[in-house]
């Protein structure tokens, strides 16, 4: 036999690059597919997580590491508006018995015969009308017929019957007061409420409670 003397050239694959990564993320499915890693609620995720390229890698595992922290800076602020508001209610209800206590020394001056109930009355009216705290916060009185007794910053509504009054919202504010106040430990009730001098109403809660002995409403 003879053998020819002509050398074959080896020719370079023009197989396009595609190809080969294609034959390599077989290879990496293969692998996955008999892996316990796929299986499973979280098969998907980490089979998506192996094929990704490094930049999407990088780009994943930052959000993996952000997404905690953004729900623990949330956790963290919702904490400290709650604890804010609470205190704030605790306050607001301090500040009602202290009012309370007021209305109960005088009430106290006409079950010893020391003033009558009108005298007690007023005066304590007048003391309650004065009272501020917080700067411009203030108490007001009105009574279980819905009269109101005496309000700081609207005095046009002292004497006046509150029964018809709605908020903007179409809400009875008063006639609740009445019936939240009358509870042991009184309680809290949300309205809109416009002052003198205001354009728009503003958004307010208040503590309410029923002083029993002359049917007063405190709030």
């Amino acid at each position: 036999m003879e053998h020819s003397n002509i050398i074959h050239p080896i020719i370079p694959s023009t197989a396009p690059a595609t190809d080969l990564r294609k034959k390599a993320e077989s290879a990496t499915d293969a692998r996955l597919h008999g892996s316990d890693l796929t299986k499973g609620f979280l098969g998907p995720g980490v089979w998506l997580f192996a094929r990704a390229r490094f930049l999407s890698k990088a780009i994943l595992m930052g959000i993996v590491l952000v997404i905690p922290l953004l729900v623990l800076i949330v956790w963290q602020l919702s904490a400290r508006y709650n604890d804010a508001w609470e205190a704030r209610m605790q306050a607001t209800t301090h500040h009602v018995e202290l009012a309370q206590g007021v209305l109960a020394h005088f009430h106290a001056q006409e079950v010893a015969n020391v003033l009558t109930r009108e005298e007690a009355q007023e005066l304590a009216k007048n003391t309650i009308t004065k009272l501020r705290y917080s700067n411009d916060n203030y108490f007001w009185i009105h009574n279980v017929s819905s009269i109101m007794i005496t309000h700081p910053m609207n005095v046009a509504l002292n004497g006046q019957d509150l029964s018809q009054i709605r908020d903007a919202a179409g809400r009875a504010f008063f006639q609740e007061m009445i019936q939240v106040g009358a509870q042991e430990k009184g309680g809290f009730v949300r309205y809109l409420w416009q002052n003198p001098g205001e354009s728009t109403p503003t958004d307010k809660i208040s503590y309410v409670r029923l002083f029993k002995p002359w049917g007063w409403v405190v709030g």
